[in-house]
């Protein structure tokens, strides 16, 4: 999914609206911060599904009957053949919020047919087996009310109350898994949900110092900072993710802030002598590890710390802590690293570059990938060239206990090859802004690679001088481009990559409809579709093959149709 960026109990009513047409009575769309229009349609739910949304029983069901202060609207139509896609995953979501203790209490969802009648959303649900409600919207009513010109799946996500309830996010077509609606619904509630992330309530732990036994329960309403040292080993001692560079700047901080507990997980770094050093009464040394706290709390091999406010929420998560970053993050504020500019201020320094690049530009938009990656797509002149460019602002947090956060954005092509690197705010010892000569060093060393290299960071070679640490960070940052683009289908990206895989699957298709015909069955359907029910035993573990763009396939002649690919011309080989 890319979509455009733009608490008490709450709820989610999610309106699934079922419309391949689109037709608007109103002058703009509605955008992300609007109020969303009040409705009133025929109720023609059954009594459970009123139950479902915590509506009353009546002749008529307006937006301000339903229960819930988050509200998810999906417009669909039930001709739609991605929105007949979307209907397993919209199950999954629905399951997935039935499941959860908090989502449960605040999450209703419901389905509004655009253009639909009720025997038509009533065959649908009987055919696809939607078992969320689903309303009809015959005359397009409610769908006319959004401005949306666009064809459905069509998803907004509203908060507020029964008076007003106003646009939190927008999301325009298919999306692959349920998690980036999860995200933003547990996002919407993460004051009430038990995480790691910022604002969620501290999930419960326990732990052994000097033989006591304590729990987050001995630490209601103090201020509390859990630190769960790395697992590997960082090629620069001075990195605050190794253990002892990081247990120094603690040292320090439970000095400076005595007011704030200081709990300490076990690392073979740590030896007594280590430990000596931090002989404070607000210091706890855990003497055993505990593999279910990791499980919760430190995943995977890289170092974790959070910081818990006195009421018991998580103000800040991530791999380390400076001297500089910890007075704010003990002020209580929420500290996140973000370039100091503002979104348009991002776009003119992106624009800049690709004009100096020499590439005529059309526009430029923010958009956020089903993963959740922030990515800047930039279109080209002239729009038939069907040519972009992606930019990914990084903002990593320093490293190094006197240095300042990294902020940079790396440009790349449609091949995934790196155009161009954009330092915003980087500097190096000292906290000494990067040369002209620095920045050019540094493009030298990536422009022209592919974000799918492996980026591995030798620092007599590719760091800065005298920014070794934050020339390392601008390599990891490139190095998770590979996890954070490997899915990316939009905009043409890596055209022949899927291309590719969709052709393997043709071939092994063909070569199963050979095997078909030699066994005397016909792998085709009333001439129209290919019988991949009763090819299952001729494939690969009985998998069907599928096209990565989520094209059909269909027989043609001798040769198989891709309506996503086409015709593979290039052949199968052997």
């Amino acid at each position: 999914m890319a979509k455009k960026t733009g608490n008490s109990a709450v709820g989610i009513f999610l309106v699934s609206v079922l419309l391949c047409l689109a037709s608007g009575s109103r002058a703009f769309s509605l955008q992300v911060g609007e109020p969303f229009p009040e409705f009133t349609m025929t109720n023609t739910l059954a009594p459970d599904e009123l139950v479902a949304l915590k509506a009353k029983a009546g002749k008529e069901i307006a937006l301000k009957d339903i229960g819930y202060k988050i509200i998810l609207i999906e417009f669909l139509n039930v001709y739609c053949h991605t929105c007949r896609e979307q209907v397993p995953i919209f199950n999954d979501l629905y399951a997935a919020i039935k499941k959860d203790p908090v989502l449960s209490k605040s999450v209703c969802m419901l389905g509004i047919a655009v253009g639909n009648s009720l025997e038509e959303v009533n065959e649908f649900k009987k055919i696809y087996g939607a078992v969320y409600p689903i309303l009809p919207d015959t005359q397009k009513t409610v769908f006319n009310m959004t401005g949306n010109i666009h064809g459905t799946p069509q998803t907004y996500i509203l908060s507020g109350d029964n008076n007003q309830r106003f646009i939190i996010d927008y999301h325009a077509g298919a999306v692959s898994t349920p998690e980036p609606y999860l995200r933003t619904l547990q996002s919407a509630l993460r004051g009430e949900i038990t995480g790691t992330e910022p604002g969620n309530k501290v999930p419960p732990y326990s732990f052994s110092c000097k033989d006591t036994r304590y729990s987050e329960k001995d630490f209601i309403g103090k201020k509390v900072l859990l630190y769960f040292p790395a697992r590997k080993k960082y090629d620069l001692p001075s990195d605050t993710r190794s253990p002892l560079a990081q247990i120094e700047i603690l040292s320090r901080a439970a000095v400076d802030f005595p007011d704030v507990q200081f709990i300490i997980f076990p690392s073979p770094e740590f030896s007594t002598a280590v430990r000596d050093t931090m002989k404070y009464s607000n210091v706890y040394f855990s003497e055993t590890p505990d593999s279910q706290l990791y499980r919760v709390f430190a995943a995977t091999e890289e170092p974790s710390i959070y910081y818990v406010n006195q009421y018991g929420r998580i103000s800040f998560a991530g791999p380390s802590i400076t001297l500089l970053n910890a007075q704010e993050i003990v002020k209580g504020k929420v500290y996140t690293t973000a370039p100091p500019l503002s979104s348009a201020e991002i776009v003119k320094l992106i624009e800049k570059e690709i004009t100096a690049l020499g590439e005529p530009i059309v526009s430029t938009e923010q958009v956020s990938l089903e993963n959740g990656v922030d990515l800047y797509v930039t279109m080209l002149a002239p729009r038939t060239r069907g040519a972009y460019l992606f930019s990914r602002v990084e903002s990593r947090m320093s490293v190094c206990d006197v240095c300042h956060d990294s902020h940079f954005i790396y440009i790349f092509d449609q091949k995934g090859i790196l155009r161009s690197f954009i330092p915003i705010a980087i500097t190096k010892w000292g906290n000494v802004p990067w040369t002209a000569a620095d920045i050019q060093k540094m493009k030298r060393g990536l422009v022209g690679k592919s974000i799918f290299s492996p980026f591995t960071f030798n620092p007599k070679v590719d760091a800065v001088s005298t920014a070794t640490m934050s020339s390392s960070l601008i390599f990891e940052a490139l190095r998770q481009a590979k996890t954070n683009f490997a899915e990316l289908k939009n905009y043409q990206f890596r055209k022949e990559h899927w291309e590719a895989i969709c052709f393997r699957s043709m071939c092994i298709i063909k070569d199963a409809m050979e095997k078909m015909k030699k066994a005397g069955m016909n792998p085709i359907i009333q001439g129209t579709a290919i019988n991949f029910e009763g090819m299952k035993k001729y494939l690969p573990q009985g998998a069907i093959p599928i096209c990565p763009l989520a094209g059909n396939y269909l027989p043609l002649g001798d040769a198989i149709l891709c309506s996503a690919h086409g015709i593979n011309m290039k052949g199968c080989g052997k």
